[in-house]
């Protein structure tokens, strides 16, 4: 009886090798020339396509929030299905894009932005600036004296090697 029980272990392991064989025999070595290539699947063209529309209004919506009612899920899901399409017919996909061009579109808007808040906060400063000049002529026309600092005001720290010039 033992040596049954002993031939139907024998048996199992050797389907188990013989499987183990055949399924290594399929896997080719590498620089193999022989072996079939394998293509590695294309991109999500659906999924890229959501992912430039949801980028495009959230750069349009950041611009201008009174766009944002414009850009509802599902315009945005009709919107993507029709850019899909057009993406596979040309290839496109952003795993494809230059770099640049992706940080252009990631870092652009934002840089836009702060530009044009930068500029109004200068715009802002020269009027300040010509409205204190304007003060400052009409005082002097009018024959005011400038305003001056109290008389109990601390002394400026000089260093003493200023000092020597002053």
């Amino acid at each position: 009886m033992e040596n049954a029980t002993e031939n139907h272990e024998l048996a199992g392991l050797a389907s188990l090798a013989a499987e183990a064989d055949q399924a290594a025999a399929g896997v080719a070595a590498p620089g193999d020339p022989t072996a079939p290539e394998l293509v590695p699947p294309g991109p999500d063209y659906a999924t890229e396509a959501a992912g430039m529309v949801d980028m495009l209004g959230a750069m349009i919506c950041g611009y201008s929030p009174a766009c944002a009612p414009l850009w509802g899920t599902e315009t945005k899901q009709r919107m993507a299905m029709s850019v899909a399409p057009v993406m596979e017919k040309y290839g496109f996909s952003f795993g494809a894009m230059p770099v640049e061009l992706t940080a252009l579109v990631v870092c652009g808007p934002v840089l836009y932005q702060s530009a044009r808040i930068i500029g109004a906060q200068m715009a802002e400063d020269k009027v300040k600036a010509a409205e204190a000049q304007k003060q400052a002529a009409s005082r002097n026309a009018a024959g005011l004296p400038a305003p001056k600092a109290p008389d109990d005001a601390p002394a400026a720290n000089v260093h003493p090697q200023v000092a020597l010039y002053a």
